[in-house]
């Protein structure tokens, strides 16, 4: 549950923490803005200091959760008009989903546009749904799954020529 007085910006991220240890990790807020439950978005490190310990998190264990959310990976520091892209592999979809969460991020752009690529089919399950249902043009990309029929180059900038 998200605290009635914790307030954060869709897009940023603040620092997680578990137990005795003083390890604490950063972390993007999936969660919208207005949403009453805070998430983030974690793969699962087997020997990773703070990761090892919550994979095995359980109801009614704490975890600390920074309370100066910061970042600059919001609307506030975007060019606002036309197409947004988001471009995204693994867990760097996180920002993106508190974003997509903020119905303000809609009213700023014309047409918003997500590219997800991830390695394998199940890692999509996290939010192939949600990207799905919104109005978006969304493309999920999975690079190391022969069973995947859709797209499966990865993401590649560069220049254009002309």
């Amino acid at each position: 549950d998200r605290p009635a007085n914790y307030r954060f910006t869709a897009g940023e991220f603040t620092m997680i923490g578990m137990g005795d240890n003083d390890i604490v990790r950063a972390y993007s807020i999936t969660s919208g803005p207005y949403d009453d439950f805070l998430e983030f978005y974690s793969i699962k490190v087997p020997d990773g200091p703070l990761t090892s310990r919550l994979q095995h998190v359980n109801v009614g264990d704490e975890i600390e959760v920074g309370d100066r959310p910061t970042g600059t990976l919001t609307t506030a520091n975007l060019e606002l008009g036309e197409n947004l892209w988001m471009l995204a592999t693994g867990t760097g979809i996180a920002p993106f989903i508190s974003l997509l969460r903020d119905p303000g991020t809609f009213n700023e752009f014309r047409r918003i546009h997500v590219v997800w690529s991830v390695r394998t089919t199940p890692e999509l399950l996290a939010y192939n749904e949600l990207l799905q249902d919104l109005d978006i043009d969304y493309t999920p990309v999975v690079t190391q799954d022969r069973e995947w029929f859709g797209q499966t180059d990865r993401i590649k900038i560069g220049r254009a020529h002309v």
